[in-house]
């Protein structure tokens, strides 16, 4: 995809990449920010949070000058066909564990939520439908969306947080470093990875309208996607007290139920299903498109639109090969937060950074034979 098809503006790239930080609020990351760190949840994602804007920044100083340039283009650029080989199949398999496990999870709790009687191969179905249709009309379609309807998402995920004052117990703030500042120093590296979907800004390099690195857009982007995420955990911390907060796969759907909003309007909880079923949705969608993106690239395939439905069939197929939801989650929380996606938080780091140590290592050779 070219410049000419496709140009993502500042707005496009924040609601894009503040809604696939936030969107794992709706598969339980704050029950598991408690189970790794009690009342500390916050703390630790605070600590992984300004870890990763670290990353972030230095990533983007040393990447300004090759601002059109992917991950996948600057490997090849340096290291030849094997660089974009290596470096765009790390990447396909992280997005598509995500794309996978986030399809399972999400298609199981909306079932356990609100379509218990309803057969999960439906809910599967529906989703299947849209995220490919979606993909299908192109990413500026999906990027019209999110900056549509991603405001929309933030507001009631901030109402639901506020209207949850009245279940709030300041205790449950106690003991600050809730399971001890030992458990907190190791889960560091996890953490981290919570924002990790910000390497999905390097891939819309070549189709930013902008002429530079769009720092500013990645920077308001993790400040969006992470401090709502904060408020978010720190809600359910003081609102379910630890252990009980450990038990909530939940999360975000037991605060709406306990908020005031529960109250004032009957079964809230469901017109909040509603905007985070086109949060998910919508998160699919760019994670389908970057799929297909990378595939595309790192195949040196003339068309992608070919590969769009088989790739979404596949990836939905997959997040249900674990037939066991149980077996599902543990995969996802063990190899994939506490393993894959904090090493690829590095990765375009570690590419750049490359790019450049051989960039000045083959100016001094080709200084030294004149």
């Amino acid at each position: 995809m070219t410049k000419n098809e496709t140009a993502l503006g500042t707005k496009e790239i924040v609601c894009i990449l503040a809604n696939q930080i936030t969107v794992k609020l709706y598969i339980g990351q704050a029950r598991l920010f408690s189970s790794w760190a009690g009342n500390a949840a916050w703390l630790l994602y605070l600590i992984g949070f300004l870890c990763q804007i670290g990353i972030f920044l230095l990533t983007a100083y040393i990447y300004k000058k090759d601002y059109d340039l992917d991950p996948i283009d600057l490997a090849g650029s340096e290291f030849g066909r094997a660089g974009e080989l290596i470096v765009g199949f790390l990447f396909l398999i992280y997005v598509l564990f995500s794309f996978s496990s986030l399809t399972r999870l999400y298609v199981e709790a909306l079932k356990a939520a609100i379509f218990q009687y309803s057969p999960v191969w439906y809910i599967l179905l529906f989703f299947l439908i849209s995220v490919g249709v979606i993909t299908y009309l192109g990413l500026s379609t999906s990027s019209a969306l999110h900056v549509i309807l991603f405001p929309i998402i933030l507001i009631m995920m901030l109402l639901i947080c506020i209207f949850s004052y009245n279940r709030v117990d300041p205790t449950n703030f106690f003991p600050i470093f809730g399971t001890g500042i030992a458990s907190i120093a190791s889960k560091i590296p996890e953490s981290m990875g919570a924002s990790t979907e910000i390497l999905f800004l390097y891939f819309f390099l070549p189709i930013h309208n902008g002429n530079k690195f769009p720092k500013k857009a990645g920077m308001i982007a993790l400040l969006i996607g992470g401090v709502s995420t904060l408020i978010s955990i720190l809600t359910y911390i003081l609102t379910v007290a630890y252990p009980a907060s450990t038990q909530y796969f939940l999360s975000m759907y037991q605060i709406s139920r306990l908020s005031l909003l529960g109250k004032i309007l009957n079964r809230a909880e469901d017109l909040f299903e509603i905007f985070w079923m086109a949060s998910v949705i919508l998160a699919l969608s760019i994670k389908l498109w970057l799929i297909v993106f990378i595939l595309k690239k790192t195949l040196r395939l003339p068309n992608d639109k070919p590969l769009i439905w088989p790739v979404c069939i596949l990836g939905f197929a997959l997040g249900f090969f674990p037939v066991s939801l149980h077996d599902t989650i543990s995969i996802y929380e063990s190899f994939y937060t506490e393993n894959l996606r904090w090493v690829i938080a590095f990765l375009p780091l570690l590419v750049v950074l490359a790019a450049k140590i051989k960039k000045k290592i083959g100016g001094k050779n080709h200084a030294g034979t004149l």
